[in-house]
């Protein structure tokens, strides 16, 4: 009896708000979020909300390190009161915003960051492998993905950014000229390893930032032990993808930053997207797609984030349920299905890789998908074949990959442009990311562009494209 009174005072004690800041240490919390740990499907609605206060602690470990002790991270985090950061749109990525600490999770592959405002030299030695410690915040890190540029801009961190691979692509024209300019220094990566501890630099960074789709898990990338997966280029949806700004927020404490800025983007996409959806004239069906050269296959995408795009942009979809999205151009069935498809097309978007973009044409695509009498292809006939190549960097880096991801109400505008061209309001508007190959319009060279903010490491504002709630055709 004794025993059970015992436990129930220790389990009362952990929940009462007086005792909590004795319980809520990283090693101890990150216990409670390792056993929940799960292979990434969509998340229930409950990931909306802020994470609920995790289980009272097991017992020590003597083989750990012992646990953080510093300042409380935030008033916000206090009990009652709004966390730094919550988590919205259902994004595959979870924040617990603690006293002193923050834990971070990658639900794409099980990932776990924790981040303690005090690190001591012995940190993080005896954590599991997908577990990775890092100081709160960081005071600079490295780049392996282009994905995580248009983020860093936004949120004004920039300054952080120390060095990047000497291969790293770059269309950002701040970012680009920060880079030609030796003010971000270009450092050599042993293919080996990405722990950068030495760098031709002599530089140790805090962090890399890279994208567990380009490296082989679990071997390079995330087994070493500053290595962060930054993985909204693969998040499903437009405002999923760009929520992400709140992850990378989290390692630089620029959470109030990152919720002013996804709050300005999601309200506006969602005001572009009424727009969209509410157009009285026959829709187009548009579909992605592209031909990989090494196979000799033509693939339709069924992404959910471009059939979303797709969708909020006032445009139809192929029903991918009933169709086979892989065409062997070498078979002649697969020819014709494909011609049968493709013959239905209002619109395509062509996706095909190229090393360099800029020397690919329509005639590629009329070539390489077995296309003689363009007469059956409404998309040919009326000229319109895009690629979302338009902005073009350092190494053949695409902006696509870095800008549209962070500012998806961008290409959602950019999106509805494509779709209606005969509806133009007479306001000008340039597409930004999207060119039509059909009528052979041109990329721009980014990297001759000038950066539009006098200081290349501050804040970018985010995009606001004019809209009304009432539709605009």
């Amino acid at each position: 009896m004794l025993q059970i009174l015992c436990l129930f005072i220790v389990f009362m004690c952990f929940w009462h708000e007086s005792c909590s800041y004795h319980y809520s240490n990283g090693h101890d919390i990150f216990k409670s979020f390792k056993t929940k740990a799960k292979k990434y499907h969509p998340p229930p609605p409950a990931h909306r909300m802020y994470p609920p206060p995790p289980p009272p602690p097991a017992p020590a470990n003597p083989s750990q390190p012992p646990a953080p002790t510093g300042r409380t991270k935030s008033p916000s985090t206090k009990p009652g009161q709004a966390p730094l950061a919550v988590v919205e749109s259902e994004a595959a990525f979870t924040l617990y915003h603690g006293r002193n600490f923050k834990v971070i999770q990658n639900l794409f592959y099980n990932f776990t960051y924790l981040l303690l405002q005090q690190v001591g030299d012995s940190i993080g030695k005896d954590w599991d492998l997908n577990i990775s410690v890092f100081p709160d915040p960081l005071t600079n890190f490295t780049l392996d993905t282009s994905s995580a540029v248009g983020f860093l801009e936004l949120l004004g961190c920039v300054g952080k950014l120390k060095g990047v691979p000497v291969s790293f692509g770059v269309a950002s024209p701040c970012i680009s000229q920060l880079i030609l300019q030796g003010t971000i220094p270009t450092v050599e990566l042993d293919n080996s390893s990405v722990d950068l501890n030495a760098t031709s630099l002599n530089v140790t960074f805090e962090a890399l930032f890279g994208s567990s789709t380009n490296v082989q898990l679990p071997g390079r990338g995330q087994n070493q032990s500053n290595y962060v997966s930054f993985d909204s280029s693969i998040d499903r949806g437009p405002l999923q993808r760009a929520e992400w700004i709140k992850f990378l927020a989290s390692f630089v404490d620029m959470e109030q930053r990152a919720n002013i800025v996804y709050d300005k983007i999601q309200s506006n996409y969602q005001c572009l997207n009424a727009s969209g959806k509410g157009n009285n004239v026959s829709k187009p069906l548009v579909a992605w797609a592209s031909y990989s050269m090494d196979l000799g296959v033509w693939t339709f995408s069924n992404d959910p984030y471009k059939l979303q795009l797709n969708l909020d942009a006032g445009g139809l979809n192929l029903d991918y349920a009933n169709l086979s999205v892989f065409f062997n151009m070498s078979i002649e069935a697969n020819v014709e299905d494909f011609h049968t498809i493709a013959s239905t097309l209002d619109v395509m978007i062509d996706e095909t890789y190229i090393p360099d973009p800029s020397g690919y044409t329509w005639d590629n695509l009329t070539t390489s998908a077995n296309i003689t009498d363009k007469s059956a292809f409404p998309f040919l006939v009326h000229k319109r074949l895009w690629r979302h190549d338009k902005r073009i960097g350092i190494n053949n880096a695409l902006d696509w990959m870095e800008g549209a991801n962070a500012q998806p109400q961008v290409v959602l505008r950019d999106l509805i442009e494509v779709l209606y061209p005969p509806l133009n309001d007479g306001r000008g508007y340039n597409i930004t990311y999207f060119r039509n190959i059909a009528i052979g319009e041109s990329f721009v060279n980014t990297t001759t562009s000038e950066c539009p903010r006098v200081d290349m490491t501050s804040a970018l504002e985010p995009t606001i494209i004019p809209c009304t709630n009432q539709s605009r055709f």
